[in-house]
């Protein structure tokens, strides 16, 4: 609304663009890439601005594709995935009340030591409130993930274990996969509850929603 009633004044327009714009890009508040996306679908992608050069553009355009499909409230999008013995399944098709995406490599020593806590620790403790954990193997080594699902015990009732051998379904820009892990938390109908935070803020925010 600030935004759409400084458009009469190009100063206080391109202050109040600039200023909104990259207090959300740069907060650290899970959410508030909705508000610097809404900021640049509504006027910095169909709008010509004299302060932002090609390159600038095609900077924030990249990073807007990013989250173009993974933002907080948006239905998860579905991923054709394949378990170690190469059957195909769809992430859309695994009902739960609550669905914990869950990214990782094998070689990442920060997703060795919080799978262990997953699985051992959060997995058990929300299991009865109608969680279900689908892992998914950002690498291609059968060996290797073999192995580090033996080590984690990474199997049982509402576990799923998918990868994505040929990089198909590409869900680096479905879920931002920059980097491992990389977990993303739906409720009943898939919609994005949360994104981006380790287990810990997880339970953080989970003792808030689930009494």
């Amino acid at each position: 609304e600030l935004v759409a009633k400084s458009q009469n004044n190009n100063e206080a327009f391109e202050q109040m663009l600039s200023n909104l714009y990259n207090s959300a890009a740069t907060s650290k508040v899970m959410g508030m890439e909705n508000v610097w996306a809404k900021l640049a679908e509504d006027y910095i992608f169909v709008k010509k601005i004299s302060w932002i050069d090609s390159t600038l553009y095609s900077s924030l355009l990249a990073e807007y594709s990013l989250i173009e499909q993974n933002r907080l409230g948006m239905v998860a999008q579905d991923m054709l995935l394949r378990t170690i013995d190469g059957d195909s399944i769809h992430t859309g098709e695994i009902t739960a009340d609550y669905t914990l995406l869950y990214f990782y490599s094998t070689n990442c020593s920060h997703c060795d030591r919080e799978m262990g806590e997953l699985k051992k620790d959060f997995f058990p403790k929300y299991k009865d409130k109608g969680l279900k954990v689908i892992t998914v193997n950002t690498g291609t080594d059968i060996e290797a993930w073999k192995n580090f699902m033996g080590n984690h015990e990474m199997e049982g009732e509402g576990w799923h274990n998918l990868f994505d051998p040929n990089f198909s379904s590409q869900y680096w820009l479905k879920f931002d996969v920059s980097a491992t892990p990389s977990l993303s938390f739906l409720d009943k109908e898939k919609r994005i509850l949360a994104k981006k935070i380790d287990l810990k803020n997880l339970e953080v925010y989970l003792s808030r929603i689930l009494k």
